[in-house]
């Protein structure tokens, strides 16, 4: 999934990646390129810089791959609003997988 097309992309977008749109792991790979040791998340007394949630997102990506089934790269978070969700997610993107995120509450006919 691309993010936008290139005049569509905000400038500051526009000068982390090279071409035309970007996908959000492209962009966050970017990111961490450019500014490795700038934080990237705040969770409660806990901190990441890019530099870390990439190793986060890539050990994440690494266990994705390994349980993948053969021709279904998809995943389904079932996660707490919390860091693990933040590196399922990345993870799953870097992994080149379709991520679909459950809303913890959903139950029943929603799910």
């Amino acid at each position: 999934m691309s993010l936008a097309t290139d005049d569509e992309m905000p400038e500051p977008l526009r000068g982390l990646i090279d071409g035309p749109g970007g996908t959000v792991a492209e962009v966050f790979l970017a990111r961490v390129r450019r500014d490795p040791d700038r934080p990237f998340l705040r969770w409660v007394e806990s901190s990441w810089t890019y530099r870390q949630a990439l190793a986060e997102a890539v050990a994440v990506a690494d266990r994705l791959r390994a349980l993948a089934v053969p021709g279904q790269p998809r995943v389904a978070m079932f996660l707490n609003n919390r860091p693990e969700a933040m590196w399922t997610w990345l993870g799953g993107m870097l992994a080149g997988m379709t991520v679909v995120p459950i809303h913890r509450r959903h139950r029943g006919a929603l799910l």
